[in-house]
This record gives structure tokens, C-alpha cells and sequence, in this order.
């Protein structure tokens, strides 16, 4: 995007809003995080060209937040590709500064909404790809990335992209087919949104060796027989894998933690709600529920299926998810920026276990130029027991399961015990 535009403006819609709302020091704005380790090295400069083109479709790449009282906005400040790809060499542990470039934070008042870490090793790169959550959520993210390495790929062969258009991304779309007293029916039901649910779990806190605490990240790998074989359990109870999977971070969790009932959280893509047809841009798209969990010592895998199902189903089957976005395009229209963080800070009450599942990845939907993929998953934020976050990714031969803690040692082994659980788990129902 061409310097000349500096200063043009775009409205703070009301995820974005919602979602800087929770923040409560710059930089620890909650960001959405993608891995891939390539076998061979990307064309720096071509990916930087790539970034630029991009900016048509997503101008906020290019913009900085401002948080102004009444009206908050993102203001362009002339950001290109140079402005966000930077390489790292490294002759070292690999993980360790993979690590560090992968939680890298994003200060959304002074820098480009986009990261990309190259860390480069021998004649290898992995991509660490970092955007706020402010501007996009995991679906939208994964728009983006599919947009930016075919631009890539494009460009390093030699052919000139299409034109780039910019969509609009506000909340529009979600409400488009509701009537007039759809909306008002939600607006006065007694659902209880997402991010509203009492779930504190006393049984998860910190496990508090003494030991220093620091960031890291762990994952856990379940093989796609695991995956098939869970699949089938979930259908044949009624439900879909995710609920499969959902099954069994909460029996991990109950096993681990000592928790015989649980609330336990789920993100859903709202972009089902949207008219077939209707355009869209990258944004946050997400909403969510809240299943309420309880595990038996004779309970079976199939047993915590069925009670997940069965909520997760009379979730989706209506428009009740929609409720949490239509109040808050109602407030943000009446209620003056300062005063609405504070109702949102006061009320909101993060989920203590919660999963996201970013789907499957399809094969060659994200690459650069032609150069194999030998591993990605998406990730998110850094939490602190007792919240849990768990990541899920779908990619060749593989469902990839991340967690991310800030805690001591025994922490991180609480969390390592949880994806192992869950690891053997899959494989005995396989």
C-alpha cells in the first residue's frame, strides 16, 4: 500500500472492540499464532511483496489500533511487506528460538497487525506467523494465510495476481438473515453467552513447585487412525470428531485435575449464519458455548460423547449463538467506548477450559511456491493455571493438539500429562 494513503481510517468494528476490551497492558493483546516448518528456504523478498499486495484485501495489516473514548479506530500508517517479515539464523536448538519468535507479542498501537518470523536453519525455514486477534479469528486467520501464500506462490512464479479487493467486516452479515423480531426474540432470551459462564475448576490451579516460572508450548500428536476411530465413536452417539475431541480434553482433565464435573468451553465459526452467496471479509467471525460436563469413574469415552453431543447440537440447532454479537452491536451503537470496557471487563469471565478447533488443513491450501510442507499447526495465546486452552489442527497425517502455559515446571508437566492422556485415549479407541 502506497505511503501517499497514510492516514486513511477504518472503523474499529465490534469484534475488534470485544476483543481489545479484555486487554490489560500493551502487548499482551491476544494473537492468533501459525507454524509451519518448510523444507527448504521462502524468497524473503517475494513474501514481503506478497504481505504488501495483501494489505488490498486486509488494510488493517497496515494500520495501528487507537483507543480513543468515544470512537476508536485503525488509523493506516503506510506499513509494507518490510514492515513485517524479518529472518532469524540460527545454529542452535531449533524449538528454543522457534519458541521465542512464535510469542513475539504485537503492540496493536504502534506497529503492523502482522507478524512473520523466518527462522531460518541450515538450508531450512519455519514461518512463524503472528496477527491480533483484534483482526482476525482463527477462520479468518486461515483466510489469510491461504490468500497470502498464493500470492506468494504466484509471484514466484513469475504470473501477476489478480486484483486484490477489500470486503467489508463488520457483523453485518451474521444478522443479515434474521427478521426484525428474530433478533428481538434473542435479544430477550435467557441464553447465557460465551465468555458469561461461572466455570472456575479449584482443582486446576497451579501446581506451585517453587520453580521459576516461564513460557513454553507443548503439543500433542493423535494419528489420523486415532482420529477415524473417534470420528466413528462420535457418530455413532449422535455427534461429530469435534465433540470426539472435546470428550477428550475433558477426560484428560478430569483425570489430571481431579474435576468430576467441568464447564467446559468450545469457539464456534458463526460464518454458518451468513447467506449463502452474501460476501465477507477477514474478521472475527467467532462465537461460542458452554457444556457442562460430568465424568464418572465408569463413565466410557462414549458416555462423555453422548453428553457433549447432545448440548452441542441444541447449541447450533437455532440462532442463540448469535445473541452475544447482536448485543454487542446494539451497545457499541449507544454506549461510549470508555464506559462499555469497563462493563465488558466487569461482566466477562474467560472460560477456565476451553477447546478450539481450527479443522482440517487441506493439503497444498497453504504453501509457498513449491516447497514441501513438512509440518503446521495453528496456536494462540500464552494462559496461566488454572486456565486451559487447547488448539487443534488437522493436517496430513496428524491432529496436531497445542497448549500454551505461563507456569512453573510442574506446571508444564501437569500439561504434558493432559495431551499424553489424551494421545493414549485416541489410540485405545483406535
Amino acid at each position: 500500500m502506497q505511503r501517499a494513503k497514510r492516514d486513511q481510517i477504518y472503523k474499529a468494528e465490534i469484534f475488534d472492540r470485544y476483543q481489545y476490551y479484555g486487554v490489560r497492558a500493551p502487548g499482551k493483546e491476544p494473537i492468533e499464532r501459525f507454524r509451519i516448518d518448510l523444507a527448504g528456504r521462502v524468497d524473503e523478498e517475494t513474501l514481503k511483496r506478497a504481505v504488501t499486495l495483501s494489505m488490498k484485501t486486509l488494510p488493517l495489516i497496515g494500520c495501528c489500533y487507537e483507543d480513543r473514548p468515544f470512537r476508536p479506530r485503525w488509523v493506516e500508517k503506510g506499513f509494507t511487506g518490510e514492515d513485517t517479515v524479518r529472518v532469524f539464523e540460527t545454529e542452535g536448538d531449533l524449538e528454543s528460538e522457534v519458541r521465542k519468535r512464535l510469542f513475539a507479542p504485537i503492540h496493536t498501537s504502534s506497529e503492523p497487525q502482522l507478524k512473520i518470523n523466518i527462522v531460518r536453519r541450515g538450508g531450512e525455514d519455519t514461518l512463524c506467523v503472528l496477527m491480533p486477534h483484534m483482526v482476525a479469528d482463527g477462520g479468518g486467520f486461515k483466510q489469510y494465510l491461504v490468500l497470502l501464500s498464493r500470492l506468494y506462490t504466484k509471484l514466484k512464479n513469475g504470473e501477476t495476481p489478480p486484483e486484490q479487493s477489500f470486503e467489508r467486516r463488520d457483523a453485518g452479515p451474521l444478522f443479515a438473515g434474521l427478521k426484525l423480531r428474530e433478533r428481538l426474540r434473542l435479544m430477550l432470551s435467557k441464553y447465557v453467552p460465551y465468555g458469561l459462564s461461572d466455570n472456575l475448576a479449584p482443582e486446576a490451579r497451579s501446581a506451585g513447585d517453587g520453580g521459576e516460572a516461564e513460557s513454553y508450548t507443548d503439543r500433542g500428536i493423535l494419528p489420523l487412525e486415532s482420529i477415524a476411530a473417534l470420528r466413528t465413536l462420535a457418530k455413532a452417539n449422535g455427534g461429530t470428531v469435534n465433540d470426539g475431541l472435546m470428550a477428550l480434553v475433558a477426560r484428560a482433565y478430569g483425570r489430571n485435575c481431579g474435576a468430576k464435573t467441568m464447564l467446559l468451553a468450545s469457539l464456534v465459526d458463526l460464518r454458518r449464519y451468513i447467506p449463502k452467496g452474501m460476501k465477507y471479509g477477514i474478521t472475527n467471525y467467532t462465537g461460542g458455548c458452554v457444556c457442562s460436563v460430568s465424568i464418572g469413574p465408569d463413565d466410557s469415552p462414549a458416555d462423555t460423547v453422548r453428553q457433549i453431543s447432545g448440548q452441542m447440537a441444541a447449541f447450533k440447532s437455532g440462532n442463540d449463538l448469535l445473541k452475544s454479537a447482536l448485543e454487542w452491536d446494539f451497545a457499541v451503537r449507544f454506549v461510549p467506548n470508555f464506559l462499555l470496557k469497563r462493563i465488558q471487563r466487569k461482566i466477562t469471565k474467560p472460560p477456565f477450559l476451553s477447546v478450539s478447533n481450527h479443522g482440517v488443513i487441506e493439503t497444498g491450501s497453504i504453501n509457498f511456491g513449491d516447497l514441501p510442507v513438512k509440518d503446521l499447526y495453528f496456536t494462540t495465546m500464552i494462559s496461566k493455571l488454572p486456565y486451559f486452552v487447547f488448539i487443534i489442527t488437522t493436517y496430513g497425517d496428524r491432529c496436531t493438539v497445542t497448549c500454551n502455559m505461563y507456569g512453573s515446571k510442574a506446571d508444564r508437566e501437569l500439561v504434558l500429562r493432559m495431551l499424553e492422556d489424551m494421545r493414549e485415549e485416541a489410540a485405545e479407541i483406535a
